[in-house]
């Protein structure tokens, strides 16, 4: 492990308590929290390091793992966790996140980073609105909704969120309640973060200028700090939701989303 300060553990475990109170208060991914936050952490701390978004995606998708797979079995205990559209996903999961990594791997880090750019200005924005992704019911195929694993695979693992954003209205559109399309895409997200990690483990191994405490592209010092906070938070926001007003809330983080944005804009310049 490198030799790193009480200021950098600080930003890790805040980072993770972020992503974690995101995740169970706003039923966003904690990736959205954690990307730009590592991101500006990396290139302030590692200035030369030539790939510092890249390891942001592949640490924030390692996070994931836990996360999720708290999340996923608190679903199951309540009975909600559905494994049959589960199983139909999972090898467009399992694919399309390995498809994800190595678009992630070739291409600049300053072109992934304009790619999560985009992706944060629009989540931020909808956040502000207050509106939400609808879809007609219908009755789909199942290998329409394993293509679609497999777009969110790639998707996903690219930006290194969960998915939920993408499986969620996905499974509406096969009239499941929002509790199980919640549970499956929570379960969804542990599967691609599996995939993802290990390919992420494997496309950095050969990155010349990984900072000491790197695993491939996962930062070990970041994932062990933001896992540990994260996994305290995520109930508590679930448990805060019912007890406030979660759109208010999501506003202001939408606003932040877009001032981090921003600042990764200018900083890139």
């Amino acid at each position: 492990m490198p030799d790193l300060s009480f200021l950098d553990w600080l930003i890790f475990l805040a980072t993770g308590a972020t992503a974690g109170l995101a995740a169970g208060y706003l039923g966003v991914g904690g990736g959205i929290a954690i990307v730009p936050a590592l991101s500006l952490y990396l290139q302030a701390k590692f200035p030369d390091f030539s790939a510092p978004i890249q390891i942001a995606v592949a640490t924030s998708l390692a996070s994931i793992l836990a996360t999720g797979t708290a999340a996923t079995i608190a679903h199951y205990r309540h009975g909600v966790l559905h494994l049959h559209w589960l199983k139909i996903l999972a090898p467009g999961l399992l694919i399309g996140a390995v498809l994800g990594v190595a678009i992630a791997d070739r291409i600049s880090s300053k072109l992934l980073l304009y790619i999560f750019l985009v992706f944060a200005l629009l989540s931020g924005l909808r956040m502000i609105k207050g509106s939400s992704i609808t879809v007609s019911a219908r009755k789909i195929s199942n290998t329409a909704v394993g293509i679609g694993g497999l777009f969110i695979g790639a998707f996903s693992s690219l930006l290194g969120i969960g998915g939920g954003t993408l499986t969620v209205p996905l499974l509406s559109t096969m009239k499941l309640p929002i509790h199980q399309a919640v549970a499956i895409a929570s379960a969804a997200g542990v599967v691609l973060a599996t995939s993802g990690t290990i390919a992420f483990v494997v496309a950095g191994l050969d990155t010349p200028d990984l900072p000491t405490g790197a695993l491939g592209y996962i930062y070990l010092p970041a994932l062990l700090g933001i896992t540990i906070t994260s996994v305290l938070t995520a109930p508590l926001g679930a448990m805060l939701v019912h007890k406030s007003r979660p759109e208010l809330v999501k506003r202001i983080f939408g606003v932040l989303l877009l001032l981090v944005a921003l600042r990764l804009f200018w900083q890139s310049l």
